[in-house]
Formats: C-alpha cells, sequence, structure tokens
C-alpha cells in the first residue's frame, strides 16, 4: 500500500506534544505492520510488533485519560469507552495472531488502525484539546486520583488480599500510582495488558474482520 497511506498530516495536530508524539508513533507503528504485510513475513518478529502496538495503545490511552480527567473533559466516560473497545478489539487481534497466525490479515489491521487512529483524533480528541489547554473550562477534576491533583480527598483507601510474599510489591504499585509521571503511566497500561481478556465474542469479531479472503 502507498507509503502516502500512512502518512501523518497536519490536521491531526493537537497542539498537545506528548499526545501529538504518541500519536505519531502509532501511525509509524501502522505503517510498520504494513510493511510487514507487503512483506509476507510472519515471524517472531511479527508478534514482538503486535504486542509493541498494545503497550504504546496502553499507554497513550492511559496518559489521554489522565489529562482528561484533570481538565474536568465533560464526555470523559464516552471518550474512555471508546479506547476501551479499540483495546478489545487489539488484544482480541493479538489472540487470534498467537491462535492461527496465519489466518490473520496483516494488512487489513493496518489499515483498520489507520482509520481508527484518523477518526479518533479528528474527531474525539479534538473535543477534549481546548479543555486540555485551558481554553474551555471543565467541570472541575473528576473525584478520583489523578495525576495532577494530590489533596487527601482525591485519594481512596483500598483493602485487598495478597499473598504475603507479594506485600512489598504492592506497596510499590500504590507508591508509582501516586506519582505524577509516565511511571504510573506505564504501570496502569501493564496491569490493564495482563488484566484484558477480549472474550470470545470479540475473538469472533476479529477473526471475522480481519481474516484472510483467501483462506
Amino acid at each position: 500500500m502507498s507509503q502516502d497511506f500512512f502518512e501523518w498530516l497536519p490536521e491531526y495536530e493537537t497542539g498537545i506534544r506528548v499526545i501529538d508524539n504518541d500519536h505519531r508513533g502509532l501511525f509509524e507503528l501502522a505503517r510498520i505492520l504494513d510493511d510487514f504485510a507487503a512483506s509476507g513475513e510472519r515471524g517472531e518478529e511479527l508478534g514482538q510488533l503486535i504486542d509493541r502496538l498494545i503497550r504504546y495503545a496502553d499507554e497513550h490511552f492511559a496518559r489521554e485519560e489522565r489529562f482528561m480527567a484533570a481538565a474536568g473533559f465533560p464526555h470523559f466516560d464516552e471518550h474512555t469507552a471508546e479506547h476501551r473497545r479499540a483495546t478489545e478489539v487489539i488484544y482480541g487481534i493479538r489472540d487470534v495472531y498467537l491462535s492461527v497466525p496465519d489466518d490473520l490479515d496483516i494488512e487489513k489491521v493496518a489499515v483498520f488502525f489507520r482509520d481508527w487512529l484518523k477518526h479518533h483524533i479528528l474527531d474525539s480528541d479534538k473535543q477534549y484539546v481546548p479543555f486540555v489547554r485551558g481554553e474551555i473550562a471543565g467541570t472541575g477534576p473528576r473525584p478520583r486520583p489523578v495525576a495532577t491533583s494530590f489533596q487527601p480527598e482525591a485519594f481512596v483507601e483500598v483493602r485487598a488480599r495478597v499473598p504475603e510474599n507479594k506485600e512489598e510489591i504492592l506497596r510499590k504499585c500504590a507508591q508509582v500510582l501516586n506519582r505524577a509521571d509516565d511511571g504510573c503511566d506505564r504501570l496502569e497500561a501493564l496491569i490493564r495488558e495482563i488484566s484484558t481478556d477480549p472474550g470470545p465474542e470479540h475473538l469472533a469479531f476479529v477473526a471475522r474482520a480481519f481474516r484472510r479472503s483467501n483462506r
């Protein structure tokens, strides 16, 4: 497919540098996926690329959601629902690749992801930009712990049972989640990655939507 199809255009810019950098990286991963489709390669490197796409998307979604929550974006729930649906599809793609790799049409995956990104940036992300930039007043920070608020009332106390030898790990996780840095985003993304289960209905959708037409 023409490389212009995956070209980054000025209209995709949000004016928020870290978000634009994320979006550029996701476009680049979609382009690399398309290169794999053209080459016909289906080795270990392709599986690693799909895993990289998952991690990158998870980290980006977590970062966006922290910005929106801090800005009091009024359509936070609708926006995060889009993230969840995309996450389910991406994890479904990985699971189908792991189970029946020859059935997965990598070009279809690349095109889907590029089209989803274009729609999400132009139609959804552009809605929260003026709130995050402070050009429009939001509804106030959401009543949940976000990186930009460390007031005591922004926290909740959580009680959980874990194996005795995991207590220190849990404490360290809590410490990281209380920090306003990328480490918090990476930990949140990792937890999402290992706890997300697309479910059989999503796997069936992915199998139908991204199956190679000649099989």
